[in-house]
């Protein structure tokens, strides 16, 4: 996978006694549900294939290393474009999108435990439940980051399909008529 939980701590806190593998199920899902639907089976499979660790370490000098062109890398790990109108931009990455993305779906969710009883909502001992607005107010704040940096990739990534597909375009043929 190409973000871990220490990833996600990068951009929020979450605390370092929750399991690794309690936030891969919600990484997993941000991955199926909030970004294959715009990035598409091809390129997601080409990003899962990739580790965390080495990404960390790489540059875009080294993409061709992780197989990926620059621009995959730039797509991924975020990154500096100018757009069509000579504008520089900036993008974060997909990755950053996951991230966010995957610890709003945390905040909504990992309260709750599933027993023999039912859900419930898990509390300490010295802890105040967090009311269901706060979820919800934290939850959708980082969904709306994540969906902002996802619009960003997405316009980068567009921006780098029209440029590998531009040629030329035809003139359309005109009929001019002869004599009468």
């Amino acid at each position: 996978m190409f973000i871990t939980s220490d990833n996600i701590r990068k951009y929020r806190q979450v605390a370092r006694n929750i399991t690794e593998e309690r936030i891969e199920i919600y990484i997993r899902e941000a991955i199926s549900f909030d970004l294959l639907p715009v990035v598409g089976a091809e390129l997601m499979r080409k990003f899962d294939a990739l580790e965390a660790a080495t990404l960390d370490k790489s540059t875009i000098e080294q993409a061709a290393q992780l197989g990926l062109t620059p621009e995959e890398y730039s797509y991924l790990m975020g990154g500096f474009w100018t757009d069509a109108s000579g504008v520089e931009r900036q993008q974060n990455g997909l990755r950053e999108a996951a991230c966010y993305f995957a610890y709003a779906r945390f905040v909504r969710n990992h309260a709750t435990q599933t027993t023999p009883f039912g859900i419930v909502v898990k509390e300490g001992e010295d802890s105040n439940a967090a009311t269901p607005q706060m979820i919800a107010s934290v939850s959708r704040d980082a969904q709306v980051i994540g969906e902002q940096v996802l619009r960003d990739a997405a316009a980068y990534w567009k921006a780098v399909c029209e440029d590998k597909n531009t040629e030329p375009k035809r003139r359309q043929r005109h009929f001019v008529a002869i004599g009468d």
